[in-house]
């Protein structure tokens, strides 16, 4: 299933003749949006094929509109993935690799074998998450074999020039497994025209943006609320996500002081949270969250939201203890005891401090300056 136009007039002389994107997995819109911008900065035509696991139908129709939003996109492809159509998708990327590839990018973690299948001249591997997500669902001997087998198999074929990762933890735990040329660190970037600075909710709200998943860690989370609720009897609760397993952190809070509401893009989003003082990413040890960097971290910061989170390891402690754009509490304590310094910082916080430290923090997530650099960084490797 494609979709073609001629390319839109671009400024600029083209580094290479053409990228290659190839995507496998369940569409995360920001993320892939990121990437392109950046491949942006080569000035030159893209094709976009999406290789869909969840079905064996007919492409969406919100594919045809992103495909027609991207002026550099100049062919889109929708591939349905599951186990039986991989001999389909094997056969249509030969076809395509005889016109030869210059520069493919593969964007997520089982895109790699599907990208090596162009043969191109140069690869990037995007990484965004690691095969042991499927650990927090269900610790199984099943998903630990799949696990292995997923790393065991990022080693064969064509070795990447270039990993992309969303942190530093995830690269080092890419070099010490796969044979790793170069890494670059794409953390999840803020649109900071989209996220912006706005006035806070008085009496405060506490905010909680993201979905139901069990790394998200969400029953700690209610238990912690929980406590605030009986401490601070004016504040209230919010819950962003149209997951409904995410309301599970509200299940202690009363009534009259909580929401769940679903956001419907980045615009709805930022609407919705811009008016919480303090948002939430309470995590426990993990190698998925250790490696991570949550997509809401930046969109808190950006909108002047500070952060309520844990130190286990991560990239978003670090900045949250170098700009101060927040609060690091101990995972290991008691919902009682980390309820209680949260109120203690809730009670004492100065407003000009929280607004300088999340502009701090949130210029360093710019999604243009990030956009840039990944872009000058894939025009380095394709000359």
């Amino acid at each position: 299933m494609l979709v073609t136009r001629s390319l839109a007039e671009r400024r600029g002389s083209p580094v290479v003749g053409q990228v290659d994107v190839v995507y496998r997995g369940p569409f995360q819109g920001r993320r892939i949006r990121l990437i392109l911008d950046s491949i942006d900065h080569l000035a030159c035509p893209v094709t976009f094929t999406w290789v869909d696991p969840s079905s064996s139908g007919d492409r969406p129709a919100f594919f045809e509109e992103f495909i027609a939003s991207r002026p550099s996109i100049t062919g889109g492809s929708y591939l349905p993935g599951r186990a039986k159509e991989s001999a389909t998708v094997a056969r249509t990327l030969a076809r395509r690799r005889r016109a030869g590839s210059d520069l493919t990018v593969a964007i997520g973690f089982t895109s790699l074998y599907v990208a090596q299948l162009l043969r191109p001249r140069q690869l990037v591997w995007c990484i965004n998450g690691i095969p042991e997500e499927r650990l927090l669902h269900q610790n199984s001997r099943r998903n630990r074999a799949a696990v292995h087998a997923l790393w065991r198999s990022a080693r064969l074929g064509h070795t990447p020039d270039l990993v992309v990762t969303v942190s530093r933890p995830m690269s080092d735990l890419v070099r010490s497994r796969l044979p790793v040329r170069a890494a670059f660190e794409l953390p999840t970037a803020v649109d900071r025209k989209v996220f912006a600075p706005s006035p806070k909710a008085e009496p405060p709200m506490l905010s909680y943006v993201g979905s139901g998943a069990p790394w998200q860690n969400l029953p700690h989370l209610g238990d912690i609320w929980k406590e605030l609720a009986a401490l601070l009897p004016d504040v209230r609760f919010q819950v962003v996500s149209r997951d409904e397993r995410a309301r599970v952190a509200l299940d202690g809070v009363p009534p009259d002081r909580s929401e769940l509401v679903a956001g419907h893009g980045p615009e709805h989003v930022a609407e919705l949270t811009a008016p919480a003082t303090y948002g939430f990413v309470i995590r426990k040890p993990h190698l998925v969250n250790e490696v991570s960097f949550p997509t809401k971290f930046g969109e808190y910061v950006a909108t002047g939201t500070e952060v309520i989170t844990t130190s286990i390891g991560w990239e978003i402690a670090d900045i949250v203890d170098r700009t101060g754009c927040g609060l690091l509490v101990d995972w290991r304590d008691e919902p009682r005891r980390i309820a209680a310094a949260i109120a203690r910082h809730v009670q004492e916080r100065d407003p000009a401090d929280r607004a300088r430290a999340c502009d701090e923090a949130a210029s360093e997530l710019d999604r243009d300056r990030w956009t840039a650099a990944l872009g000058q960084r894939l025009t380095e490797l394709a000359r």
